[in-house]
């Protein structure tokens, strides 16, 4: 007969005192036939150690220490100095960066001295010069000073400019333009005909030099002193980094009173805004879809840039070069291209004219942004498209609905202005449905609607194939 055993077993535990066993008392029974531990009442053991709970059944590196990994002292010596060289050299080369670049805002690359500007040949501007001088018995001695202000020669120490131009013989020397004042705006021509700059009293025509060989665009600052601050010494450096095939070339700026100007890249074709007006200038889609898209690639650049905007886009500020490629021009250095003399008269023509361009909501701010914002400038490109399209000039044959009046300039802003949605009219003009809906995109109310440069340079080349 099998038979089961069961046994029955006590739990004991030694009670020490001063290191000896003093005593052993029972703290619980197992059971066998139950296979049940049952404690006596109010009973813990003392397990060694101080512990209070049942050692493990096996050690955490086992009976023979086979189930830790040791590390030698070598390769924790060997993680430690890697550790250390990672950082030095990610410091070091934060550190090299630091210095490398105040060295480079030290160095000043892009100032340019005034014996460094050179003459154009004379023989390109005496004829207009001359004709000029012919007038200048008309003239007012005061009337002829501000014209040569506005031309910005009085000030440039390298065009040898006398005071007065009572004789004739000097001024016949001088490189100075025609100059045409109308309707609010001083607009000065000079024999190329080439407009680089809007200046807020209407579209200016620069003058040009020669700088290391190189025909350059010459633009006067309007200050008596220049403050070369860290912040605009940086921004100086980062226009003379600047570099793309749809960006004006910034060579550097004069910054000896009183011969204080900007040099840039001179593009003989004159401004966007001059060709589109042009009507003897035939235009044809493939043509007018290639500006947009250089446009596009340009402004893409200066938003991926230090500069991140514009803040003054329009059509008189695009330029095109020899090879008919539309170039960005008159941005950054907000500071130095105010002038420092008097606030323009807020209801002069002129004023709310260069308003035409902006986006409502910088309207509305009392203090905008003085780069502008990313948003503003797609608001500011969907105006120039639309010239593109009309070849009429910004917000073409905009009327009253109710008297069908033009709109002037100010009616124009105040309505941008106030959000009633008043925006070009878009019902009369021959276009592709794909440029009509892309204009209306980029001129919506709200900013978040409007689409971004990278957006458009994709809509733009599909309709550029």
């Amino acid at each position: 007969m099998n038979t089961s055993f069961y046994g029955c077993y006590h739990v004991m535990e030694c009670i020490f005192f001063m290191n000896t066993i003093t005593f052993v008392k029972i703290v619980a029974h197992y059971i066998g036939i139950k296979d049940k531990l049952e404690f006596l009442n109010n009973t813990k053991i003392h397990w060694a150690g101080g512990r209070t709970s049942a050692p493990p059944n096996r050690p955490e590196c086992g009976f023979d220490g086979s189930l830790c990994q040791t590390i030698s002292p070598f390769l924790v010596l060997t993680m430690v100095l890697s550790s250390f060289l990672v950082v030095l050299a990610i410091a070091s080369a934060f550190m090299y960066r630091h210095y490398k670049l105040e060295a480079e805002i030290a160095s000043m690359t892009w100032r340019v001295m005034p014996n460094e500007i050179g003459h154009v040949a004379q023989s390109k501007f005496r004829g207009s010069m001359h004709s000029l001088v012919r007038r200048g018995s008309q003239l007012a001695q005061k009337k002829k000073r501000v014209i040569l202000r506005i031309l910005g020669l009085v000030n440039f120490s390298w065009f040898s400019a006398p005071k007065t131009c009572d004789d004739p013989s000097p001024c016949e020397s001088l490189p100075l333009a025609d100059t045409v004042i109308g309707r609010g705006t001083q607009t000065v021509f000079s024999e190329d005909g080439v407009s680089l700059f809007d200046n807020g009293r209407g579209q200016m025509f620069v003058s040009t030099a020669v700088y290391k060989g190189v025909q350059v665009a010459v633009r006067p600052i309007d200050k008596s002193r220049i403050d070369l601050s860290r912040p605009m010494l940086l921004e100086l450096k980062r226009m003379k980094d600047l570099h793309h095939d749809h960006v004006v070339k910034f060579y550097g700026a004069c910054v000896d009173p009183p011969n204080c100007c900007l040099l840039t890249e001179y593009c003989p074709k004159g401004s966007l805004q001059d060709i589109l007006e042009n009507e003897q200038i035939k235009l044809d889609w493939m043509f007018r879809y290639s500006l947009m898209h250089d446009l596009v690639k340009g402004m893409l650049f200066l938003h991926q840039s230090e500069l991140k905007s514009h803040g003054s886009l329009k059509s008189s500020n695009c330029v095109v070069d020899s090879r008919f490629v539309l170039k960005i021009a008159d941005f950054g250095l907000r500071t130095l291209r105010e002038s420092s003399g008097s606030l323009e008269d807020c209801e002069s023509y002129a004023y709310w004219k260069r308003l035409l361009w902006t986006a409502p909501e910088l309207l509305r701010m009392e203090r905008p942004p003085p780069d502008g914002t990313q948003k503003g400038d797609v608001f500011s490109f969907a105006i120039i498209v639309h010239e593109i399209v009309t070849r009429q000039g910004p917000w073409a044959n905009q009327v009253d609905p109710v008297t069908l009046n033009p709109l002037t300039p100010k009616e124009i802003v105040e309505g941008v202005r106030s959000g009633t949605g008043l925006r070009p009219t878009t019902s009369d003009i021959c276009c592709d449905e794909e440029v009509s809906a892309l204009m209306k995109r980029c001129w919506a109310e709200e900013p978040a609607d409007r689409p971004d440069f990278n957006t458009l340079k994709a809509t733009i080349r599909k309709l550029n194939k």
